[in-house]
């Protein structure tokens, strides 16, 4: 792909949502979109007055670098990195890549479309902190869950559920198997009945009953039905 030098297409990259950054085989900046003076606080002046490699750590910086020039043309790379906006913060980014070189086929630079992740990120850091925050909870208070789906009768077992059952964790037997083989014999149809009625009626339920666990271990467990929603806790 040669160097983008067309009015029509910088008119085009002005108006996507993605930022646009081309840089030169030196690393200089040739073109940045005005969604790149937005997502960073540079303008257009101070983000072509130093290196585009600037903006970025060392460990990203020499990446990048190794990236310019070795990469055939037509061939994308994608990647995420952060970038450094003005006040100091840093901003997560998913980069699209394209390899540029002149009309003699030397390497001309190259050309990204950078979408802006920061938000996104986030959220993901926050899911997984507050899945920390449950898993660690569960495990102190001694307390499962554990989802029934009615469609499939599937389950999905949190790693405290399955550690009072003395499964793996990861564990999710179908509800027909948790009856079958990990509630004890005399209390499964019991369970059952209570937990399909329960379904029925969309009305909670609390029933104490014994489980077995892989070791021929014999437990009692409080299980808490919550439908519709159809989540059960256990504890023991």
């Amino acid at each position: 792909m040669k160097a983008a030098h067309s009015d029509d297409m910088f008119e085009l990259f002005e108006l996507m949502s993605q930022g646009v950054w081309q840089i030169d085989s030196e690393g200089r900046t040739t073109y940045v979109s005005a969604r790149i003076v937005e997502m960073l606080g540079f303008s257009r002046e101070e983000l072509r007055a130093v290196p585009a490699f600037s903006f970025v750590d060392e460990e990203d910086r020499a990446r990048m670098k190794a990236r310019i020039g070795t990469r055939p043309k037509g061939v994308s790379d994608d990647y995420e990195c952060q970038l450094t906006h003005k006040n100091g913060s840093l901003v997560s980014v998913s980069v699209n890549s394209i390899p540029l070189y002149r009309d003699d086929g030397e390497p001309d630079g190259n050309l990204a479309l950078i979408t802006d992740i920061t938000e996104r990120k986030r959220a993901a850091e926050a899911l997984a902190r507050e899945h920390t925050f449950l898993t660690e909870g569960q495990a102190l208070g001694h307390l499962g869950s554990w989802e029934y789906l009615a469609a499939s009768g599937m389950t999905y077992w949190s790693d405290e559920e399955c550690r009072i059952y003395g499964l793996p964790p990861g564990t999710s037997p179908p509800y027909e198997e948790l009856l079958a083989r990990h509630i004890h014999p005399e209390d499964a149809p019991l369970l059952d009945e209570a937990f399909r009625e329960a379904l029925r009626t969309s009305s909670p339920f609390a029933m104490e009953h014994r489980i077995v666990r892989p070791d021929g271990s014999v437990r009692v467990v409080q299980e808490h039905a919550r439908p519709p929603t159809s989540t059960v806790t256990g504890s023991c």
